[in-house]
């Protein structure tokens, strides 16, 4: 009897137990699910926000790798148009500098073509001044050696002469137009001179003129005329400047 009421109190206890040992375990379970869901929950949204850092990692290193490359290009460029700038700085410095050089050098020359030209326009003066000092010596020298009854007879040969060469004139060949006439004559003309001359002007030149001689001792012998344009120089003194330039030539 006593063990009949000791079973019946320990099956009591029994199923007591074995109802909070199950409960024991289903609340393990569901904490452990609970648990494990909180973890696995925790531990994906972990591997989400490292696969999104990840990701944001890669697109951070493309966009610094493409930083990267776009500004080694733009310096690559720059530098290439810093050479260029440079290589175009120095060509124009080059070609300054050849200007430069050319102006001055144009300059030197022109500074020595125009001392040149004043030498030579010096010794173009002197070559004159000499040539007429030559002539003035000559005829100091004729006037000095040659008498009057000579000279009178070289200057109505120089007439006659300039008168015979007058003849020959083709008149169709010149033509003259002129308004009034000048004659220079180293002594004075003889009527008979006078009068030839004055035919031969009308004739070949068309000019009629009443020749009044300007007396010219200088002249030594012989006469000019003027008509217009046209210079007749027939006088010794002229003769005497023809030989010194011949002379200068042979020289």
């Amino acid at each position: 009897m006593e063990n009949s009421v000791l079973m019946q109190m320990i099956v009591p206890l029994a199923i007591i137990g074995a109802a909070q040992l199950v409960v024991s375990i289903v609340l393990i379970v569901i904490l452990r699910k609970l648990l494990l869901g909180d973890t696995m929950n925790a531990i994906g949204r972990l591997k989400s926000a490292e696969e999104d850092l990840g990701r944001k990692e890669a697109d951070l290193q493309q966009k610094l790798d493409e930083h990267e490359t776009e500004f080694a290009r733009k310096q690559a460029e720059a530098e290439d148009n810093l050479q260029r700038q440079r290589e175009a700085s120095e060509q124009d410095l080059a070609k300054l500098k050849e200007r430069m050089v050319a102006d001055a050098r144009g300059q030197a020359d022109k500074i020595v073509s125009e001392a040149q030209l004043g030498k030579d326009k010096i010794r173009e003066q002197l070559v004159r001044e000499m040539n007429e000092k030559a002539v003035e010596f000559a005829g100091e020298l004729f006037r000095l050696v040659i008498s009057q009854t000579v000279t009178e007879s070289l200057n109505a040969a120089f007439v006659n002469e300039l008168i015979e060469a007058l003849e020959e004139v083709d008149e169709t060949s010149i033509h003259v137009e002129a308004a009034e006439a000048e004659f220079g004559s180293s002594h004075p003309l003889m009527p008979e001179q006078k009068k030839k001359l004055e035919e031969l002007l009308a004739r070949k030149f068309d000019v009629n003129v009443a020749i009044e001689e300007k007396v010219r001792p200088e002249l030594l012998a012989g006469l000019t005329i003027r008509l217009g344009s046209l210079e007749i120089d027939a006088s010794l003194l002229n003769r005497y400047r023809e030989g010194v330039g011949e002379m200068k030539k042979a020289v």
